[in-house]
């Protein structure tokens, strides 16, 4: 738990540019791996090493404070656990540059590791969406190239964030995820449904605009086209 701690704290940290990540966030991000009282345990012990820091927060949209961690950046335990996650993102990338399946196998090589602590790091990788396991795929994983961690381990230059761009694409959807993912699972499932709301009323306006579309080029011209008939044609003569 100490190291999904770590993790999780840095990549908050250094992804968004703040000082901080709020407590309660971080604990809900952590729950499917606190059995008990880990999560709890783990910060105390970071605390009496000197390795993290808990305060109290202004919080802009609420009276109430917010508990807030952050990592103390020169302490050895923080510098030895993010020097891990490196090698490992390091290892992952090897295997990716080289177009080479990211295998549980092909992993352990690269990365020199095995039992438990390569499935430690399998698992935090998945729960910072780093790797994400191919669908159908036994122990296959693939890479989110893209990811906020990667770029930095890579040592990328920040992607471009012009609008429209790839990059700036890519990003979004990068925050986007990130974003959900620190969400209760009862706020992630009303996510989704506003979700393929916006889908549903997107596929209506396109119909709209392709049934405008269609109907404008079967007009076009017709404007400048003769007329076949006259007033008089159009008179009705009774008896």
């Amino acid at each position: 738990m100490i190291r999904r701690i770590i993790v999780s704290v840095e990549q908050f940290t250094s992804f968004r540019g703040f000082a901080w990540c709020p407590l309660g966030s971080l604990h809900r991000r952590l729950r499917p791996f606190d059995p008990s009282t880990a999560f709890q345990q783990a910060v105390e012990e970071l605390q009496e090493q000197g390795a993290v820091v808990i305060n109290e927060y202004d919080n802009p949209l609420s009276e109430f404070k917010t508990k807030g961690i952050s990592l103390v950046e020169e302490s050895p335990i923080v510098q030895r656990v993010l020097d891990e996650r490196n090698r490992f993102v390091r290892a992952l990338l090897a295997l990716y540059e080289q177009r080479l399946p990211l295998s549980r196998e092909a992993i352990r090589q690269a990365s020199g590791l095995d039992g438990r602590e390569l499935d430690l790091w399998l698992s935090i990788m998945q729960a910072e969406n780093v790797l994400k396991a191919v669908p159908g795929q036994t122990d296959l994983y693939s890479l989110f190239r893209t990811h906020h961690t990667v770029c930095m381990v890579a040592g990328d230059r920040p992607p471009e964030r012009r609008a429209g761009s790839r990059e700036w694409k890519m990003a979004l959807e990068e925050q986007i995820q990130q974003y959900v993912q620190e969400l209760p699972r009862s706020l992630q499932e009303e996510v989704l449904d506003f979700v393929q709301y916006l889908l549903m009323k997107a596929e209506q306006q396109e119909k709209r605009e392709w049934s405008t579309l269609s109907l404008s080029s079967a007009l076009r011209g017709m404007e400048n086209e003769e007329s076949l008939y006259t007033l008089a044609d159009l008179k009705v003569t009774f008896g």
